[in-house]
């Protein structure tokens, strides 16, 4: 078994999110729990064919691999089911319009996002969530504390996720990801193996994804000796994270941040930023398979990922259906931004084109706005 989280007694207290301005209150279904998965105790995590893909699944590697121990760990999850849904097979079709599956970010939780979740359910949306392994309520890694992980076991872990929310709603109901910050990067690959798999989307939203190399002094020094230090030390803490001062414009929001219990501000473990610059190297070569719906959200104030970067990923991918909308004074963590409603709404007019639902503002087809 992996190291269990040691959750602090007041996180069960402790308010993570804003609160939602609705003109009545939420109706929403809750559930929560762990679900079980596993990974490599070797130094760095290979590619594996998740049970849940099926036997068709090709291979990500075919050459053979030796054969190592793996350790048992548990994710905690949580779903949001509309109230209006049956709440004993929670699988009526007519209160469901669609699925949404939410990767939260780096030495972050799922729980933050609340607000937005059960927002989406209140408007009809089951939303699944995680807490990726060594985060939030998650069991640590046996390798490393808080914060270690391997960016492709992250994404397995997606993948496994997206596939277990898909047996909790009747089959064919839409299905999107939405992936904030290092959460993005994930999505993004997460997708395009399931599009390869044959288990296709309907859509990823990204909300200042995490998808290219940070431009910064400490790191490209860094990065010449990235794998020596990987193998050597991989738990080490020594790559600078995003200073919390940087999340939002709003100090009540940044303060929230910090006295998260479950959150882990500071620096990266080695593994954790070695991983996933390799995950964005492969974010690179592969854009222009990503053949999926997208809409690419990023704040033009935020100061821990350009939105820059966000709007080459969508000039560079393939799909015909794809927008880029750039929020004029926003921060990096956009959904606990004092406008975060209204990155809501272009987030639900969006689902609502591919659900079936009311049309809201905006274009797809590859537009990019400024808002």
């Amino acid at each position: 078994m992996g190291t269990a989280a040691s959750v602090p007694q007041d996180a069960s207290t402790f308010n993570f999110h804003p609160s939602v301005p609705d003109d009545q209150p939420l109706h929403v279904v809750q559930v929560e729990g762990h679900l079980h998965s596993s990974a490599s105790t070797g130094g760095k995590h290979e590619r594996r064919k998740s049970s849940l893909l099926g036997s068709s699944a090709p291979a990500i590697d075919a050459k053979p691999k030796p054969k190592v121990a793996s350790v048992t760990y548990r994710l905690y999850h949580q779903i949001f089911f509309p109230a209006e849904a049956d709440k004993v097979t929670k699988k009526d079709p007519k209160s469901y319009r669609g699925l949404v599956v939410f990767a939260h970010g780096v030495l972050e939780h799922s729980s933050r996002y609340r607000h937005v979740m059960m927002l989406l359910a209140h408007r009809g949306y089951v939303v699944c969530a995680q807490d990726h392994i060594s985060h939030g309520q998650s069991d640590d890694h046996e390798k490393g504390g808080r914060g270690y992980t391997s960016f492709n076991c992250a994404r397995d872990d997606l993948v496994q996720f997206v596939n277990y929310a898909r047996e909790q709603v009747p089959p064919d109901l839409p299905t999107f990801l939405w992936g904030q910050s290092w959460g993005g990067g994930l999505s993004c690959l997460a997708a395009h193996d399931l599009h390869v798999w044959g288990k296709k989307l309907d859509g990823v939203v990204l909300t200042s994804p995490a998808i290219e190399r940070p431009d910064e002094l400490m790191l490209k020094i860094q990065a010449p000796f990235g794998n020596a230090v990987r193998a050597a030390a991989p738990a080490a803490k020594i790559v600078p994270g995003a200073p919390p001062r940087r999340m939002s414009s709003s100090s009540e929001e940044v303060s929230r941040y910090l006295q998260d219990p479950l959150n882990t501000p500071g620096n990266l473990p080695v593994e954790t930023a070695q991983s996933t610059a390799l995950g964005f190297d492969e974010i690179k070569k592969l854009k222009r398979g990503f053949v999926f719906p997208v809409l690419a959200i990023h704040g033009s104030l935020d100061k821990v990922l350009a939105p820059a970067a966000t709007e080459r990923l969508i000039e560079g991918v393939s799909s015909a259906d794809k927008e880029f909308v750039k929020l004029e004074g926003f921060w990096h963590t956009c959904f606990h931004e004092p406008g975060w409603m209204d990155v809501f709404g272009l987030m639900e007019q969006w689902l609502a084109k591919r659900t079936g639902g009311v049309e809201g503002g905006g274009e797809g087809g590859g537009q990019q706005v400024e808002v």
